[in-house]
């Protein structure tokens, strides 16, 4: 099996789910010449953009393609409210740690130059996107705006207490963030063979809302993925250097989605490479 870098885009898009689980392996593998080459280590947290199993992702990409070595705690479907202060209890009803603990930990162990980190898709997707749509057939405005707002600005609250959280145990290392793209409403969710296991996670929200018009739906999204990119644009700008903010939008077209929230493996590797030049860019440690 070729590795990521030897794939063309073409060839990249069309692996089948072994050719991809083959792929994970493969950089499994090759993390220990990694460290062996003194390749440079970050630390890793976050959603589905960091830990996709149909797909190649963000992190794949970043270890394959650009050279980093990666100590990754993602988990797909993960909210920022759970992976900041922890919002799940077990089985028997006692709350359980957040996953940034895990995460700190390790950031203070190695000193990281940055702490790649991917959230706020998930807090809205899925059953929480029909609280910010009125009914089509209301005479209000499909977005509800003040919801909008209010739930972004709680998000640039909880991203700032992670920055407070990181700067304590390695007071250099800086948290990079990502803010997605312009995803479109539709019936794919997210799958193996054929069959799909999570999504989609918009259109039935907008269905429900009684949203028929393709245009308004995606203008609805886009409006809210404007909204989150302003707010990171704002905290980076704020932050004294403790936020890195990459905007990806411009790299990602509408032929570069393969469900309504994951992107094909070729557009994750431009992604990818777009955040690279972010770190490259950085002043050395």
């Amino acid at each position: 099996m070729p590795t990521m870098k030897q794939l063309s885009d073409a060839e990249l898009d069309v692996l089948t789910s072994d050719d991809v689980t083959q792929l994970k392996a493969q950089a499994r593998l090759r993390r220990t010449s990694l460290a062996a080459s003194g390749a440079e280590r970050l630390v890793a947290e976050g959603d589905s953009w960091f830990d996709f199993l149909p797909g190649t992702d963000l992190i794949d990409c970043l270890e394959s393609q650009e050279g980093f070595r990666i100590d990754n705690f993602a988990r797909a479907g993960d909210t920022l409210e759970n992976m900041i202060f922890g919002s799940r209890v077990n089985g028997s009803g006692i709350a359980v740690d957040p996953p940034i603990n895990r995460v700190l930990e390790q950031v203070a162990a190695i000193r990281p130059r940055v702490l790649l980190f991917s959230g706020g898709g998930n807090d809205v997707a899925g059953d929480e996107f029909a609280t910010y749509l009125n009914h089509a057939d209301s005479g209000l405005p499909v977005l509800r705006d003040q919801v909008a707002d209010q739930m972004i600005a709680t998000f640039g609250r909880y991203l700032e207490r992670l920055l407070e959280k990181v700067a304590a145990h390695s007071p250099t290392t800086r948290v990079l963030m990502h803010g997605y793209g312009h995803a479109l409403p539709s019936d794919r969710g997210a799958g193996i063979f054929g069959i799909a296991f999570a999504g989609p996670w918009m259109l039935p929200a907008l269905l429900q809302k009684g949203v028929r018009d393709g245009a308004t739906r995606r203008e609805v999204v886009r409006k809210l993925i404007d909204r989150y990119n302003a707010m990171l644009q704002a905290l980076e700008t704020g932050s004294g250097g403790k936020l890195l903010y990459v905007d990806l939008r411009s790299e990602i077209d509408d032929a570069d989605w393969r469900d309504e929230l994951h992107l094909k493996n070729s557009a994750y590797r431009r992604c990818a490479r777009k955040i690279a030049e972010r770190i490259h860019a950085l002043p050395a440690a």
